[in-house]
């Protein structure tokens, strides 16, 4: 879900908010990202 649509649907008054609220990362998903990365060097 785009950010912005989370931030207006949870009533926040800023973006930094919810992003600081709900933009942790999953280990599962780190690792899925870094073998992205490593596949594109």
């Amino acid at each position: 879900m785009p950010p912005q649509v989370l931030k207006t649907i949870l009533g926040h008054s800023s973006l930094a908010m919810t992003m600081d609220l709900y933009s942790h990362v999953l280990p599962d998903t780190k690792a899925e990202e870094m073998e992205k990365i490593a596949k594109a060097f």
